[in-house]
């Protein structure tokens, strides 16, 4: 029996027709990389160890390590612990130091996987004091370079992708493919797109290049759309894509892995090999080495998305978890739990107490729900400890 629950309109024949899913999926976590552009965050040689470990046991295969010659003492030290790891790096394109040696020294340290950043908006460009032609010339150079220093697969990949014209994205594309690159890459670095205009990018891309040229997608969540976007371009036929533990990145963030995990199992059926059932686990090792806290509300992981107390629902989540939740949290590795608080009625007084050994005395049930909502109002959390003193009659 499957731990997710299916909305039925998922299923109908216009949008199942719409999904063009191209597998394998690679999903390429960039915590290490992202996640320690997010501010105040820096992980340690340790946390790095911490966070990739956690990411293995979670069945990720390509970890996204940092930038080529920069980090590569971290891609040393994660291929030395992780063997198994395919190790990606983003190599800036209009740097230096980005050398044909650097390249080789890179491939060298461990990594497999090189992705060639250069800027594709007119802006950004002028910014780098960089003509077109000089921008498709160095991606060519830098993709040969990467190519002749053994990577499994170069990625051509423009930053803000989604602020460029097209034809001159086809032309960097173009260029990087010439010269043996094997995936091209939309980065919506500002987080401005709109689903469908993802998946119209990633249509047309795949209509020019076929079959036989991956399709990766690198998405931010200024609107919130990260997750929405990249389920959108992998619908559209990409079959590549970024995400970071949490969303761990820059401003807002980017896709979360576990969210793009939990939903491409739960709405679609697909296996990315990472298993939902080690997420949680992997959220809270990862929030632990960043040193932050996993808010609540967070999607998939927060400690509020298993948890009621409206008497309502509470009834309805006894009667049938499924007339609540999208799926059942032991399938993400988490766990329901019962809050009591403003709305709490006498099913959950009665179930809270079933949970921690205690019985309800004779007449008092009204009474406690009573003192549980006063309290809530003025804004103290009925602890599991209060509601205990609550029943033993020592605090109302």
């Amino acid at each position: 029996m499957s731990s997710f629950y299916g909305c039925p309109y998922n299923g109908d024949v216009d949008v199942k027709a719409a999904e063009k899913f191209r597998t394998p999926l690679h999903i390429v976590d960039v915590t290490l990389r992202e996640g320690q552009q997010a501010p105040g965050v820096a992980f340690s040689p340790d946390g790095e160890l911490a966070v990739a470990g956690a990411l293995v046991a979670a069945g990720v295969t390509i970890v996204q390590a940092g930038y080529a010659v920069r980090d590569d003492e971290t891609v040393a030290r994660l291929r030395r612990h992780f063997p198994e790891l395919r190790l990606a790096v983003l190599a800036v394109g209009w740097t230096r130091a980005l050398t044909a040696g650097a390249l080789q020294a890179t491939r060298d340290a461990g990594a497999s996987v090189c992705s060639i950043l250069m800027r594709s908006s007119s802006k950004h460009l002028a910014n780098l004091s960089l003509t077109t032609d000089k921008a498709v010339r160095i991606v060519a150079e830098a993709t040969a370079r990467a190519r002749a220093a053994d990577f499994d697969e170069v990625i051509v990949a423009p930053s803000f992708a989604t602020l460029a014209d097209f034809d001159f994205l086809l032309r960097l594309f173009d260029a990087g493919l010439a010269e043996g690159a094997s995936v091209v890459s939309i980065a919506d670095s500002t987080g401005i797109a709109k689903p469908l205009a993802v998946r119209s990018m990633v249509r047309r891309l795949r209509d020019r290049y076929g079959e036989t040229v991956g399709i990766k997608l690198h998405m931010h969540n200024d609107y919130g759309l990260a997750l929405a976007n990249t389920l959108s371009g992998l619908e559209a036929g990409a079959d590549w894509a970024d995400a970071s533990v949490l969303g761990m990145g820059e401003r807002a963030g980017n896709c979360a892995t576990e969210q793009i995990v939990v939903a491409l199992a739960g709405l679609y059926g697909l296996d990315t090999g990472i298993d939902p059932k080690a997420i949680t686990t992997l959220c809270h090792d990862a929030a632990s080495a960043a040193g932050i806290a996993i808010p609540p509300m967070q999607p998939v992981v927060g400690e509020n998305v298993f948890s009621n107390k409206l008497e309502l629902h509470v009834k309805a989540i006894a009667q049938d978890p499924a007339l609540l939740e999208p799926y059942d949290p032991v399938g993400v590795g988490g766990r329901r739990t019962l809050r009591l608080g403003r709305g709490t009625g006498p099913t959950a007084v009665l179930l809270k107490a079933a949970e921690l050994g205690l019985v309800v005395p004779e007449g008092m049930l009204d009474g406690i729900v009573a003192a549980i909502n006063d309290r809530a109002v003025d804004g103290s959390e009925v602890t599991d400890e209060a509601f205990a003193k609550m029943i033993d009659g020592g605090e109302r």
